[in-house]
């Protein structure tokens, strides 16, 4: 073999060596960080979108989420979903989770306070809910009460109504008002009904207020947040924990701290929800 051969054999060799080096070297953030498995409830994916996007900008690691209804959530984790942390629509579930050995008890925090806000095709800003009676609101959208906390909050709302018939029967705005109902899956999809133009009325998060201002004509009254939590008017609270069987629990715990901070509540706050406990907050680094 020539010495010229042997050269550029061996230049060849190094030139394989120094790739692999800095393929190695490239891509090490990546092999190095880990993926968070986050299920987050409907109504709160576009707030934890934002959060998500501030604390991987300061980290190395990811987060994937998956969004839903919380009740159907819950049943996956049960039956071992592979998820890190879960960001509930409500406490109930959380707590289940906590209860049935399936989620730490430490990790159980409130993260927010969702709100309910009732937007209407035809504004009726006086007594609006007794105006659903109305023939023109013909199809009024709620999500669905099994599975997902703002419609069992919504349909709570109605109950606690009283209506003007003598019936017993009938005695609440949900009796009356049942037949016109239409069940969507999660939150987010009733605010789809309200985009598309397929319904007169619906319940939706006051978090969704600005996506449907922004695309279409609409009507939103919210109700009074001074009298939450009452009957009339539930409070929805919102809890997060993390899942016993998670492999990344300090990396879970990492963004429930960036969640609880200052910057994670005050982007929270300005997407339409109330803050719990709010002389709590603790400062962002």
């Amino acid at each position: 073999m020539g010495l010229k051969s042997m050269h550029f054999k061996a230049n060849r060799y190094i030139q394989w060596i120094l790739v692999f080096t800095i393929s190695l070297f490239g891509t090490s953030k990546t092999i190095n960080a880990e993926i968070l498995r986050v299920a987050v409830a409907s109504n709160f994916l576009e707030t934890a979108e934002k959060l998500v996007f501030e604390f991987e900008s300061k980290t190395q690691h990811k987060i994937k989420l998956t969004s839903g209804s919380s009740g159907k959530f819950y049943l996956q984790i049960t039956h071992g979903a592979p998820f890190d942390l879960f960001l509930s629509a409500d406490s109930q579930k959380p707590n289940e989770l906590v209860k049935n050995g399936l989620a730490n008890e430490d990790s159980l925090t409130t993260y927010a306070m969702g709100k309910l806000s009732l937007w209407m095709k035809y504004c009726r800003r006086e007594q609006p809910l007794s105006a659903l009676l109305s023939n023109e609101f013909a199809r009024i959208a709620i999500a669905n009460p099994t599975v997902a906390p703002y419609g069992f909050a919504s349909k709570k709302l109605l109950e606690s109504q009283q209506s003007s018939h003598k019936e017993p029967q009938q005695n609440s705005l949900w009796e009356q008002l049942k037949d016109k109902i239409v069940f969507s899956e999660n939150i987010s999809q009733v605010s789809q009904l309200v985009m598309i133009g397929s319904i007169e009325a619906a319940f939706i998060a006051t978090s969704h207020k600005q996506r449907l201002y922004a695309s279409c004509s609409s009507c939103i009254i919210d109700f009074p947040t001074e009298q939450y939590p009452t009957i009339n008017y539930p409070a929805i609270e919102q809890q997060l924990v993390i899942i016993s069987s998670s492999q990344n629990k300090p990396l879970a715990q990492d963004f429930i701290n960036f969640i609880k901070s200052r910057k994670g509540q005050d982007l929270i706050k300005n997407m339409g929800y109330l803050l719990p406990e709010s002389d709590k907050i603790t400062s962002s680094k």
